[in-house]
């Protein structure tokens, strides 16, 4: 039971209603025309709407926000993502799992067209220190059991590599009975060398049947996680290993890069982890010149002292420095900035009521029940960053590549982006070079599969040596 109360001067207001949060949480964002009801987006509509009537009531004044782009970006970084380097496989699953044949022929076909190989190497599974840095390694991990990761230590199911890690910097890597292939993670995130492993999670349903054709396949979520995996190797080969990312259309500059986790096991230590990396950019071509790890406030503003200028350190936060201007770029998203986006002269509640039909993909600017996401062909493409400056502030957000189908799984979030001179005062984010910058650092089709990123390639990089 969730409830909702506030007072006033004379009269006090309480609000109950049974919210099944696992139900919830299991709603598509958007379902057009019929079972509209059942979506995210009409439950959201619908408590704005009911908030709005009780402050109304209440006799509470109040301002809607609404997110309205003022301008539109259209350029996005692409790339060709064949790599330099042999691709070499180990299959270091269970024996239920390595020995079916009919899955592994199925995978190994797949692997060969989306890498555009003629054969397959494969490797036993050695120790971290024996991989040859020039060659990438993908991994075969069980999923076992009906778990949701493969990551196993000490005979139990970890959420995420970072659980794992605990006991891992406790006793020391080896010291820890854990699977193949987050032993590896957790080698490499402490070596921090050229080495480029990844893994692949797979269990004993990796085939299916076509729905057309009727004949077996391989499943479309391996699918697409194995063509999300030759991205991820083709970034990690060129980070770790060339050090460079070749053909990039952005203007000379002088770059740093900061991102930050706070882990639970860190926090509660009061210490955090921040990659902090150096850039050059120079005739189209990125260069990594430096890498860092720090474990502490007082390192990470020792060696970027304009990190002394931000009160407050949030996990997953992400800095970009123009070492040149000296301004320096955040961007965020929080409660209070806008999250659902809607039609200011549309009552999607009222139209749902009414007839579900209404709430239609009618793309229309005016008719729109979905402004941004359903929008006409600008530029010969639907992929585009939507902007709306707010004082100093400037707010985007990121369509989707295609127009919509009937359901949309998960919402795009809007963000903010922040710029601030280097005494740490705010200054008007549109107005500033590394804004432009960063938007044009996007990417389509390289950190999201058919996609355009929500986040910038610069972010990735610095992300990438924590999170490998």
């Amino acid at each position: 039971m969730k409830s909702i109360g506030y007072r006033t001067k004379g009269n006090n207001f309480q609000v109950k209603d049974n919210i099944n949060t696992n139900e919830y949480s299991k709603k598509k964002f958007m379902r057009f025309m019929k079972g509209y009801r059942n979506s995210k987006n009409y439950v959201h509509n619908l408590i704005i709407q009911k908030i709005k009537e009780l402050l109304n009531h209440a006799e509470i004044s109040f301002n809607e926000r609404y997110f309205k782009a003022d301008y539109i970006f259209h350029d996005f970084i692409t790339v060709n993502k064949n790599l330099s380097y042999p691709l070499v496989l180990i299959d270091a699953r269970i024996p239920e799992h390595s020995a079916d044949s009919k899955s592994k022929m199925f995978l190994e076909k797949e692997i060969k067209e989306i890498f555009e190989l003629k054969e397959l190497t494969y490797s036993s599974a050695k120790d971290f220190n024996a991989l040859d840095k020039n060659k990438n390694y993908l991994v075969f991990n069980s999923l076992d059991d009906g778990s949701k990761t493969s990551v196993l230590v000490e005979g139990e199911t970890k959420n995420t590599t970072w659980d794992a890690f605990k006991p891992m910097r406790e006793k020391g890597i080896d010291n820890v009975e854990a699977d193949y292939y987050t032993k590896l993670k957790s080698n490499r995130f402490k070596a921090q060398d050229e080495t480029v492993i990844q893994g692949i999670d797979l269990d004993n349903n990796i085939v299916e049947n076509d729905k057309k054709t009727g004949l077996e396949k391989l499943s479309d979520k391996i699918l697409i996680k194995i063509q999300k995996i030759k991205s991820e190797l083709w970034l990690k080969e060129n980070i770790f290993k060339e050090k460079k990312i070749e053909k990039i259309d952005l203007p000379d500059l002088k770059i740093t890069l900061v991102y930050i986790r706070i882990p639970a096991e860190y926090k509660k230590n009061k210490e955090i982890l921040a990659s902090i990396v150096d850039i050059d950019i120079h005739n189209k071509t990125l260069f990594i010149n430096e890498h860092s790890l720090v474990e502490s406030q007082s390192a990470l503003e020792e060696k970027c002292k304009f990190m002394k200028k931000i009160p407050k350190l949030y996990n997953e936060s992400f800095y970009l420095f123009d070492n040149v201007e000296k301004i320096c770029l955040s961007r965020y998203h929080s409660d209070r900035i806008p999250r659902i986006i809607g039609n200011q002269k549309i009552d999607n509640i009222e139209y749902a009521l009414e007839d579900e039909n209404l709430v239609n993909r009618v793309c229309n600017p005016i008719e729109t029940v979905l402004p941004y996401y359903l929008a006409p062909k600008q530029n010969s493409q639907y992929e585009h960053i939507y902007l709306q400056p707010r004082g100093n502030d400037l707010l985007y957000f990121v369509s989707p590549c295609n127009s919509p189908n009937q359901t949309i799984a998960k919402e795009n979030l809007i963000y903010n982006i922040l710029t601030m001179d280097k005494e740490g005062k705010q200054v008007n984010a549109m107005e500033q070079n590394i804004t432009s910058i960063f938007l044009r650092s996007f990417t389509n089709d390289i950190l999201k599969l058919r996609e355009v990123s929500k986040s910038s390639l610069f972010e990735k990089i610095a992300k990438i040596y924590i999170e490998n």
